[in-house]
């Protein structure tokens, strides 16, 4: 089974806490064989709020083991996750599922 959290439009420092709280609901537990699905579909802007939540999001889903897939991610996102140096940290989640589309 795997939750899914839809990323808004504009993931701003607006829209942060309401995608950190879906997030949170839909974080499987430690260890657990369930994954959580980020769909960029509708992602459109992104902000440093954004961006940092999403490493937050990575960086907990590693230490917690669990598979993080991120879904239509968009070219714009790719490149500034890749200035940033972190683009490794989407692109080698558990089980090769990230896809950049």
């Amino acid at each position: 089974m795997s939750a899914r959290v839809d990323l808004p439009a504009e993931f701003n420092i607006y829209a942060v806490a309401d995608v950190w709280r879906s997030v949170n609901a839909g974080l499987p537990g430690a260890g657990s064989s369930d994954a959580l699905a980020i769909d960029c579909a509708q992602l459109r802007e992104i902000d440093a709020a954004g961006v940092q939540v999403l490493l937050s999001l990575a960086h907990t889903a590693r230490q917690r083991a669990i598979a993080l897939q991120f879904e239509s991610m968009p070219a714009f996102l790719s490149e500034r996750l890749q200035a940033l140096g972190a683009a490794d940290l989407f692109a080698t989640s558990h089980d090769g599922e990230t896809r950049h589309e």
